[in-house]
C-alpha cells in the first residue's frame, strides 16, 4: 500500500512540474509589445491615416531592417492596417497594427518587436518614433 501511495505522489509531482513548465513557457513566448493612441486632426479620413501608416512603415523599414514592411491586412472601411503577420507571436522584427475610429478621430497603435528567443527589440522606443511620424504625417498644411 505504501508503494502505491508513493507512486501516486511521484505521478502528481511530475504532472505538476509538467503543467508549471507549460504555463511558464506559454508566458515567455509572447512577443514584447507596446501600445498607444493618438488623436487625428479633424476631417482626416481613414484612407489618409492608413496611407500615412504605410508610408511610415516603408520609410522605417528602409532605414532599419528590423521593421517589417509587408502589409498583411489593409481594410480602409474598418480603419485597420497590419504589417508583418501582426497576430503571430513567433515573428521577428517590428510590426504594427493601426486602428482608426472615424467618428472620434482616435488612432490606436499596437506594436510588437521580437528578436530571437522573444528578446525585446526596443518596442517602447519604436512606438514613440512611429507615433511622432504619424502626427507629423497627419498634419495638413494650411491653405
Amino acid at each position: 500500500m505504501a508503494a502505491f501511495n508513493e507512486k501516486k505522489w511521484i505521478f502528481a509531482m511530475l504532472l505538476s512540474i509538467l503543467l508549471l513548465g507549460y504555463a511558464m513557457n506559454s508566458q515567455l513566448m509572447k512577443a514584447p509589445s507596446a501600445s498607444d493612441s493618438i488623436q487625428a486632426p479633424q476631417s482626416v479620413t481613414a484612407e489618409e491615416v492608413i496611407s500615412c501608416a504605410e508610408n511610415i512603415v516603408r520609410t522605417l523599414a528602409r532605414d532599419d531592417d528590423r521593421w517589417d514592411a509587408r502589409i498583411t491586412r489593409r481594410d480602409v472601411d474598418a480603419g485597420i492596417l497590419e504589417t508583418g503577420n501582426f497576430e503571430e507571436e513567433n515573428e521577428s522584427g517590428f510590426r504594427v497594427r493601426i486602428g482608426f475610429e472615424g467618428k472620434t478621430g482616435k488612432i490606436d497603435i499596437a506594436l510588437k518587436g521580437a528578436g530571437a528567443y522573444f528578446v525585446d527589440m526596443g518596442v517602447k522606443e519604436a512606438i514613440v518614433e512611429f507615433n511622432t511620424s504619424m502626427r507629423e504625417c497627419l498634419v495638413k498644411p494650411t491653405e
